[in-house]
């Protein structure tokens, strides 16, 4: 894909008059180039292109005069270099990680119309207040208004407040996994540090390193905190839920690969068996895009069902009934026969 097609559908909103002419003028310059993959490279394309076509950096100063943008109005002809930096740059980091995506899971609308009201059944029958365990937060680094009294409510409130006091602490962010997630067993040791460090990073860029995606029970937990309004928890639990719904509800045969997990009841059913089984032609989604794949369709389905684009919503669901419904469910719907 280059450019031009990324670029035909621009954001609803833009920071000053001057704006859209910009984002009109990038496309033409960058017409015939082909998008990257990586969303890193991707940024200093467009960083690049700004400072060929307003003549200065686009972390300069808050806005550009551009007199051929000059056409009438307040803030004719200026260009909003925030808008630029943040708004613009993450809306072509999300249409790069979707038209990524195009081969993954749910390409048929009544795939995801399947899944949705299947979903929306679920969380009606189980809902999040009297199903969720909740974790652990007698010892937050977070304090908590005195009008919030149960443990649901402080969550959701650690959930939106708690990305500021990550952004240069690794205690914590190693409190969110240890404390929090209950992963005794990632340890802080250099290792560990480096792959918390770099984490940011791969987010942004829309694809994950190997290393990183071995250890995503416990990062994507940070994730969900850094920005709970674009990541969820990347659970064994959750993905174990998942895949089964997709199976038995939609059409796909493509997968999330799901991570090791503790849990005594879903160990019951093991789904690779029962997908081979079934004699369809089954893949895996590839572990550098696994991730954010999962959070796209967590943001969909929340906003479908809760109404809300807080992708742990559906993550919670998920993680709640896997060990009861989930497992209840592939008991009543698989039968043994040999031949």
């Amino acid at each position: 894909m280059n450019f031009n097609k990324l670029m035909k559908t621009a954001p609803k909103q833009w920071g000053l008059r001057g704006d859209p002419y910009l984002w009109q003028d990038m496309r033409e310059h960058l017409k015939n180039v082909s998008v990257p993959i990586d969303n890193g490279d991707l940024k200093k394309i467009i960083t690049d292109v700004f400072h060929k076509i307003t003549g200065k950096p686009i972390d300069t100063c808050d806005s550009i005069y551009m007199k051929k943008y000059a056409h009438g109005g307040m803030s004719s002809g200026c260009v909003c270099t925030h808008f630029w930096q943040n708004e613009a740059m993450n809306f072509l980091f999300e249409k790069n990680i979707q038209r990524q995506l195009s081969s993954k899971p749910l390409e048929e609308d009544k795939d995801i119309d399947n899944l949705i009201n299947k979903v929306r059944s679920l969380s009606q029958k189980y809902p999040l207040k009297q199903t969720i365990d909740l974790p652990d937060i007698s010892n937050s680094p977070l304090e908590f208004p005195s009008n919030i009294d149960s443990a649901f409510d402080k969550n959701i409130y650690l959930k939106h407040h708690l990305s500021p006091l990550l952004q240069s602490s690794l205690n914590n962010r190693y409190w969110v996994i240890q404390n929090w997630g209950g992963i005794r067993s990632l340890k802080r040791n250099e290792k560990n540090d480096k792959l918390l460090l770099k984490l940011d990073q791969q987010l942004e860029r829309g694809h994950l390193t190997r290393d990183v995606f071995m250890v995503i029970s416990s990062l994507s937990k940070v994730a969900s905190f850094l920005d709970h309004t674009q990541y969820a928890i990347y659970d064994s639990r959750v993905i174990y839920a998942l895949n089964w719904l997709l199976f038995k509800y939609t059409s796909t045969t493509t997968f999330f690969p799901q991570p090791t997990g503790r849990n005594a009841d879903i160990a019951r059913f093991e789904l690779d068996t029962i997908f081979n089984l079934s004699n369809k032609n089954i893949s895996y989604i590839d572990s550098k895009e696994a991730y954010h794949t999962y959070c796209q369709l967590m943001r969909k389905l929340a906003l479908d069902i809760y109404g809300a684009e807080n992708p742990y919503l559906i993550e919670m669901l998920l993680f709640s009934i896997a060990p009861s419904y989930i497992v209840e469910d592939i008991s009543n719907s698989l039968s043994l026969t040999l031949k």
